[in-house]
């Protein structure tokens, strides 16, 4: 790194480089403004990224496409270009034979990036960067170090070439040579539900059979609609969204939900409930996605959630039958009849209250009741609420008041 002081010239550089016992490989850094650095005077190139320029030798190729490939991994600076200069006014790459090039970047043309640098998270990142094409050139040799950059004519195989793609390692959203968006959480989530409607579309006449959804009545209550949004909506896609296990324990797996359980039930993490329904609360906000999901929810849900709003007090009333049912799930499952579990609500659950589909709200007071045995009645009440207040506020209106 320079030292403080006095900036050497390029010519001082070489001669400081080639006053270095061995063919080393030597790093100069250096950054500084046009003007001054509280009133930069901007050039009016407006270009931003990354870039470099070499000498003529094929292993400055690799060292230059080595640390472009580290430092747009690891940093948001994206590729400007790979240029070979053996004619260029630089001593450093007229003078010198070892590996060597010069690294451009757009801090002193484009105001995106020179905010970057002020940013002390940023500066570490891109030394990050720098260090870990470092290490990988002195832990394998130059010669042996990947360099995709140079060694694959299309990197990201989205039919742009390296050097004339913004983004050479990662394919883009929409346009061939854009560098994708990474979303947040909360975006990501909100665009998973966008797309409920058309996956419902596309899959609702998907056949829903008793080996997939453990009913022969997969129209009622939520597991045939699970069957249908599955693909797009399951605990392996809430997890990665969510960052929290759905599940602190039962008998389901991945995103195949194991209905015919007879000896266990799935166990909700409160952690995951309270996260899911920060995010929801922030989408509830969106009033364009609101109006995307109403007919789905009208059409599909709405007589659901009601059912749901209907059974949660009975069904988180039955502190009575909590012991006896956990008693029956850790009896030997051979020794009992058959859908002995069905048999323990048929027999405790009669005369249901309220409306609707006496299957439907059998299903809703068997959820609600294990809700109170594994704690999450309450986080699960607030999402229902918050959905009602969302698709069916009148309904709710009408309940509370």
């Amino acid at each position: 790194v320079n030292p403080i002081g006095k900036r050497p010239t390029e010519g001082e550089q070489v001669q400081r480089i080639k006053a270095q016992p061995g063919n080393k490989l030597v790093l100069t850094f250096s950054f500084g403004f046009t003007g001054s650095a509280s009133n930069p005077v901007w050039t009016t190139q407006d270009k931003g990224g990354i870039g470099a320029r070499i000498n003529s030798s094929e292993r400055s190729a690799r060292l230059a496409a080595i640390f472009m490939e580290a430092i747009m991994r690891q940093t948001t600076l994206r590729n400007a270009n790979l240029t070979t200069a053996p004619e260029s006014p630089s001593p450093l790459l007229n003078g010198l034979q070892v590996p060597i090039a010069i690294f451009q970047n757009g801090f002193l043309t484009n105001r995106e990036n020179a905010t970057l640098l002020v940013q002390p998270a940023f500066r570490q990142e891109l030394a990050n960067a720098y260090l870990s094409a470092i290490y990988a050139i002195e832990r394998n040799g130059l010669s042996k170090t990947p360099a995709i950059y140079i060694e694959n004519r299309d990197a990201d195989d989205d039919g742009i070439e390296n050097r004339l793609d913004r983004c050479p390692f990662e394919p883009g959203e929409g346009t061939s040579d854009g560098c994708p968006v990474e979303k947040t959480d909360q975006e990501a989530l909100e665009a998973v539900l966008r797309k409920a409607p058309g996956t419902w579309e596309e899959q609702k006449n998907t056949p829903q059979n008793f080996n997939t959804t453990g009913t022969i009545f997969p129209e009622i209550g939520v597991r045939g609609r699970y069957g249908i949004l599955k693909t797009l909506i399951n605990p392996v896609a809430l997890e990665t969204l969510i960052g929290e296990p759905v599940y602190l324990s039962g008998p389901h797996n991945g995103a195949d939900i194991n209905f015919n359980a007879e000896d266990a039930f799935g166990y909700y993490n409160p952690a995951f409930l309270t996260k899911l329904t920060d995010y929801l609360n922030m989408a509830a906000q969106n009033q364009a996605l609101q109006r995307q999901l109403q007919p789905l929810y009208n059409q599909e849900f709405r007589q659901v959630m009601r059912t749901f709003y209907q059974m949660h007090q009975f069904g988180t009333s039955q502190q009575q039958l909590q012991r006896p049912f956990l008693e029956l799930l850790r009896s030997v499952t051979k020794e009992r009849k058959s859908i002995a579990v069905n048999r323990f609500f048929l027999d405790n659950f009669r005369n249901l209250p309220g409306d609707g589909d006496s299957l439907e709200k059998m299903m809703a007071a068997r959820f609600w009741f294990r809700r109170s045995i594994d704690g999450t009645d309450e986080e699960f009440y607030n999402l229902m609420l918050l959905t009602l207040q969302t698709f069916d506020p009148e309904y709710l209106y009408r309940k509370t008041n």
